[in-house]
């Protein structure tokens, strides 16, 4: 029973911090600068262009 009651409490926080942390992801993605986001984008399709060659 006391096990139950930990683990109830364990799953509860994390149900609180998960959502938290997502939304807290997806505020700092759209408070980055437009030039960094180009840049994040160049630098995922180079990468998308270069790894099938390597097969």
């Amino acid at each position: 029973m006391f096990v139950r009651v930990i683990a109830d409490a364990v799953v509860s926080r994390l149900l609180l911090v998960i959502p938290i942390l997502m939304v807290g992801t997806v505020v700092s993605v759209l408070l980055v600068r437009p030039s960094a986001r180009r840049a994040l984008s160049l630098t995922r399709e180079c990468a998308m262009n270069i790894w099938p060659s390597r097969i």
